[in-house]
């Protein structure tokens, strides 16, 4: 509820206001009173109003001062001016004190409602920055006033999950680079709210655009499982992206340990993740892992893929790969233990390459993940690695010139749809489906031919990009350059770009005006 205190040196009016405030009981509470501005500044930080009705006209403090003084301390706050004076100059000072409103008396009820659909409006933004914001603190630990939480949330209990699409983000990537698919941004979240009936929600960035953090609050009469909100989402999320993990927490009561509640559903989510695979978890109740964990090849395997490694028996060591990839899946055996056992797999093809070349050997690991991180399921993610493999048994990194050319043909033309689409939304996944090819195939030929991801270079090219339009154009506000440069806003082409230079904008057209 809002939370409102009367300042008025007149009880009546107090009692008049308090009376048309109840007609919105159900929103509004009046926690304080005060019969001049001095009173109510010492009883503001008490109490903490959201909104405060003040008379123009008190003894000690009129209300004028008051606002002024509350402007400046308590920006938050949300004044509102009633008075018996309809003298304009009182209502244009009071407006510039920053009063949302100048209700005369005697007050109208109707227009008291008015002031209140207004107010409640605001206060809505209001409240929700401000919980989003302290939910960022409290999930990284940060200390927060006790008193604030309790201030803006006020529901009797709470979960969390973790929501991920797709696999694993690809921890040798650099998350802040430019990645242009947002699969959460066409999710209707309030319609789901509407199936769940939750008092509130709240959606935190994850680890990268695949993932989000839910916050969930309860209230006392629509309070149900954690299970069942989790498992309600996840059907709902399910339908629409499809390969949806989630790892939730069972429900809890004090939401200034979210960070501690948070812990366990990241380990949860690195534990459980099944490529190609939908599910959700209580993190307090995880699936065993594989019986070999950590993941070590037995020997009789290891024996069998060197022999065919060795000979250069490619078919039966395909084949035999192939059924390791349908064992893993038919275990739903996690990401992190596929990986471990790739990489395995990978080291024993390069013992046995007759000239892999250091700059390959030294990609080879960035390449596996790459093509793990953005594979969809384990056929996609099998076909990738074998492509790697037969790469690495052949000696070199490509030794048929025709292959060659028709690659960086490819290339060419995929580095040509970038530059003429650059303001538009450009992923791996639009760019594979403009050109019929996998994700993890073009991963790996910009891995390969141009030692980046696909991400690094498209940032890199976007950045170019608006450096020389702020050379050529200096003029031209970094907004516009963003726009035409493919960000989606100013705020983030100003944090990607001074990540990849390293200075702001700003300072990088300064410097170009000034040479």
């Amino acid at each position: 509820m809002y939370r409102v205190m009367i300042v008025d040196d007149e009880p009546p009016f107090i009692r008049i206001i308090k009376k048309l405030i109840s007609r919105n009981s159900d929103r509004y509470e009046v926690i304080g009173e005060a019969f001049n501005g001095l009173e109510a500044l010492e009883l503001i930080p008490l109490v903490r109003p959201d909104v405060i009705f003040a008379d123009i006209k008190m003894p000690g403090m009129d209300g004028i001062t008051l606002l002024k003084s509350v402007n400046e301390q308590y920006p938050r706050i949300l004044p509102v001016i009633v008075s018996g004076y309809k003298d304009f100059e009182y209502a244009k000072e009071a407006l510039k004190t920053g009063a949302l409103e100048y209700i005369l008396k005697p007050i109208n009820p109707a227009l008291m409602d008015e002031v209140l659909e207004k107010l409640t409006l605001k206060l809505g933004s209001i409240y929700s920055n401000k919980e989003k914001e302290l939910l960022l603190d409290l999930s990284s630990n940060k200390q927060v006033d006790p008193e604030e939480t309790k201030q803006y949330f006020g529901y009797k209990g709470y979960m969390a999950a973790i929501i991920r699409t797709g696999a694993l983000a690809n921890r040798h990537s650099i998350s802040i680079l430019l990645q242009q698919d947002q699969p959460f941004e066409e999710i209707d979240f309030e319609w789901l709210n509407s199936k769940l009936r939750l008092a509130k929600f709240w959606l935190l960035d994850g680890n990268d655009q695949n993932e989000i953090i839910m916050v969930a609050a309860f209230n006392e009469n629509d309070a149900r499982g954690a299970k069942q909100l989790a498992e309600g989402v996840f059907t709902g999320l399910d339908n629409i992206l499809g390969n949806v993990t989630i790892v939730y927490s069972p429900k809890f009561y004090n939401i200034n340990q979210l960070a501690t509640y948070l812990e366990p559903l990241g380990k949860g989510l690195n534990q459980c993740l099944v490529i190609g695979k939908s599910q959700f978890f209580d993190c307090n109740n995880l699936p065993a892992l594989p019986e070999t964990n950590p993941p070590i090849m037995d020997k009789a395997t290891e024996n069998k893929l060197l022999v065919m490694m060795e000979s250069k028996s490619l078919k039966l060591l395909k084949s035999e790969l192939f059924k390791l990839f349908t064992d893993w899946e038919e275990k739903s055996y996690p990401q992190v233990w596929v990986e471990k056992m790739l990489k395995q797999i990978i080291m024993l093809a390069e013992k046995h390459s007759p000239s892999i070349s250091a700059r390959m050997s030294l990609g080879l690991e960035q390449q596996l993940e790459e093509v793990i991180s953005i594979s969809t399921g384990f056929g996609e993610l099998m076909k990738a690695v074998w492509d790697i493999i037969e790469e690495i048994l052949a000696g070199k990194e490509n030794n048929k010139s025709q292959e060659i050319e028709s690659t960086k043909e490819l290339l060419q033309k995929v580095d040509v749809y970038i530059q003429t689409n650059l303001a538009k939304t450009i992923s791996l996944r639009s760019v594979c489906a403009v050109f019929g090819i996998s994700q993890p195939y073009l991963s790996r030929l910009f891995r390969r031919f141009k030692n980046l991801s696909f991400n690094e270079y498209v940032t890199n090219i976007k950045i170019e990009k608006a450096k020389n339009m702020m050379s050529e154009y200096p003029d031209m506000l970094l907004k516009d350059i963003a726009e035409v440069a493919g960000f989606s806003d100013q705020y983030y082409f100003s944090k990607i770009f001074k990540f990849v230079t390293g200075i702001n904008p700003s300072e990088y057209k300064t410097d170009c005006i000034n040479k």
